[in-house]
């Protein structure tokens, strides 16, 4: 969606949080969520363009400024509507043939390689934060190129070109800036009217920007904690002690089979498993309420290659009735 705070006050936003209608002078606004690596896809449709109003539609870091038309400064990258001409840094460049008018649909393909790790956590009273750098001329001086992002607008399908190379790293939003009275409408995703089917790289929808959001601050947080927490670290070197004294404890041994439990005879190249177990009452057994139950019955449990064997008798043999119920034998197919 369009930020309700990441919007210049001159700026109309509808209900949708996706249409955005201009007033007076160029106007930005911004995407909620940016993206710093990847590939990354969006679309603006001009609903409305009367005459003498403008566009100015691409790309832009946090730091750009509200009031001005994106691509002012170095924080971002815009299309604008008349001439078809490209901005940054102020500078316009000759792009597109022709600008782009009322009910055209405009793609916007960002391409950002890997780069320098997020902003670090930081501490403050006892509570964790995410570090951004709010300072402008601090962010303009630690700005760096990249090597390989670029920047492609598309006009109802088809592809413009490559309009910026190399492009700064940063987080960057999705951002529009208007002239007077126009209307703009935007779809992040994930079903678009035209996709980016020449893009050269595997490319997602901005709308999914947001969950990759949460897991890297999620992932960022649990790094951090690992790191710097001494109540994780403590446990840690505790766990690391108990596991070097366990090696040096003896095993324990393994239950042995009830004497009157034996192996049945078993098929040619057929081989066995027995484990001492225990049939349980599992509260489906209402046939015997008021009546004398063979269960808990103790035995084991015999695994073969084709078929499992319980051999047992009840714990309690007053409740056998029958000799033939003091022993327990059962065996089906593994297949079954």
């Amino acid at each position: 969606h369009i930020h309700p705070r990441r919007l210049a006050q001159q700026l109309k936003l509808n209900d949708d949080r996706l249409t955005v209608t201009g007033d007076k002078g160029y106007c930005s606004v911004r995407s909620t969520h940016s993206v710093s690596h990847g590939a990354w896809y969006c679309e603006v449709m001009i609903t409305s363009m009367p005459p003498n109003t403008a566009t100015r539609i691409g790309w832009a870091q946090l730091l750009a400024y509200l009031q001005t038309p994106i691509g002012t400064d170095k924080f971002g990258y815009s299309w604008r509507s008349r001439k078809g001409t490209i901005f940054h840094e102020a500078c316009g460049l000759h792009y597109s043939n022709e600008g782009y008018h009322e009910n055209d649909v405009l793609g916007f393909l960002i391409i950002l390689p890997e780069t320098t790790p997020p902003d670090p956590l930081v501490i403050f009273k006892n509570y964790i934060y995410f570090g951004e750098r709010d300072d402008l001329r601090m962010g303009e001086t630690n700005l760096k190129l990249t090597n390989g992002g670029k920047i492609i607008f598309y006009k109802n399908g088809v592809n413009q070109g490559v309009a910026f190379t190399n492009i700064c790293e940063g987080n960057y939003c999705a951002a529009i800036s208007i002239y007077y009275g126009a209307t703009v409408s935007a779809n992040f995703g994930p079903r678009f009217v035209h996709s980016p089917t020449d893009s050269p790289v595997p490319w997602k929808p901005l709308t999914e920007s947001t969950a990759e959001t949460y897991c890297t601050h999620a992932l960022n947080d649990l790094l951090f904690h690992i790191s710097h927490d001494e109540t994780i670290q403590v446990q840690i070197e505790i766990l690391e002690k108990m596991h070097r004294e366990a090696r040096h404890v003896a095993p324990m041994p393994k239950p042995l089979l009830s004497g009157f439990v034996t192996i049945p005879e078993l098929f040619e190249h057929e081989e066995s498993i027995a484990l001492r177990s225990y049939l349980l009452l599992d509260g489906r057994d209402k046939l015997f309420i008021g009546q004398n139950s063979l269960l808990p019955t103790e035995g084991a449990l015999i695994m073969a290659n084709y078929r499992l064997i319980f051999k047992g008798r009840p714990i309690n043999p007053a409740n056998c009735l029958l000799e033939d119920e003091q022993h327990h034998n059962k065996g089906f197919p593994i297949g079954t």
